[in-house]
């Protein structure tokens, strides 16, 4: 559990950059947007600034995609592990009643062998 929580911690902090990564990005692309020292933005820098928030964003939402799908799988594999033990439980509750059943069966059997061979001898 140590391991997952390291890489819990490390799944955390790389999250925190790519979100202080897009803080970065939209603030340049907003720069450039309101400069007002008279000067035009290059249609390349626009693009190139625009291009990184959209990676950014992109990385990001891949993360997260990333996360719910660890969660989905863990959430599946604890159902999955729920069921099995289940049906594990069930098992052992009709093996009980099985072997209930094959020793009654067994104590009627012997009666009726008995009976039969009373009945023969009579």
């Amino acid at each position: 559990q140590i391991d997952d929580m390291d890489a819990t911690n490390q799944r955390e902090e790389h999250l925190k950059g790519l979100v202080d990564r897009i803080s970065i990005n939209l603030e340049n692309c907003l720069s450039i947007v309101i400069d007002d020292s008279g000067v035009e933005p290059s249609s390349d820098r626009i693009e190139r600034e625009v291009k990184e928030f959209m990676s950014s964003i992109q990385i990001l939402r891949h993360e997260l995609k990333m996360i719910q799908l660890d969660n989905n799988n863990a959430e599946n594999n604890a159902n999955l592990q729920r069921e099995i033990e289940s049906l594990e439980e069930d098992g052992r509750r009709k093996d009980h009643v099985l072997s209930k059943f094959s020793g009654k069966l067994s104590r009627w059997q012997s009666t009726f062998e008995a009976l039969a061979l009373s009945h023969k001898n009579e």
